[in-house]
């Protein structure tokens, strides 16, 4: 086991326990640091830079970060795995509005009143929401719109989330 320290641009660092092999993406999942990964972590949108301060990981330069970079510690968390203890900067580009994240399985009419007002909180202030189908739950995070297949995403999320409860409801 190794420990990994993710680190914030503002905010308390977190702190957890992780295997050789494991994806950080994965790992950050496990500690509910929020780092956005549109692509569901599958390494095509270079969303989910962070910076690796101190320690080790195993990750290839890819095309979404430059040799430049690469030497400057810059990571896909979807692309790097653990190989030993390490300290991960999460810029804040990559993990906005963590603090306003919330985790809900969505199975009472609370949570579905939460995860609302939560959501219109967001539009409100010119964030999109994307939906992010894990395990069973639903993670509510930002992501910034540019590319229409993000947006069409959203929508149809969108739209299975609203007939799975007006099923729920009706």
């Amino acid at each position: 086991m190794f420990t990994i320290t993710f680190r914030f641009e503002s905010g308390e660092p977190v702190v957890i326990s992780a295997n050789a092999g494991e994806k950080l993406l994965d790992v950050a999942r496990k500690a509910n640091v929020a780092i956005d990964a549109p692509c569901s972590g599958n390494g095509v949108c270079g969303k989910c830079r962070v910076r690796l301060v101190s320690g080790y990981l195993d990750a290839p330069i890819n095309r979404h970060i430059t040799s430049e970079e690469y030497a400057a510690g810059w990571r896909l968390a979807c692309l790097a795995q653990i190989s030993g203890d390490a300290e991960i900067e999460v810029p804040d580009i990559a993990s906005a509005y963590r603090s306003r994240m919330k985790m809900a399985d969505l199975s009472s009419p609370e949570e579905i009143a939460i995860f609302e007002d939560l959501r219109a909180q967001l539009e409100a202030a010119g964030v999109d929401v994307q939906l992010e189908d894990v395990k069973g739950t639903f993670h509510g995070f930002d992501f910034f719109t540019g590319k229409e297949i993000a947006k069409t995403m959203a929508e149809k999320r969108t739209q299975v989330l609203r007939q799975a409860f007006a099923s729920e409801t009706g």
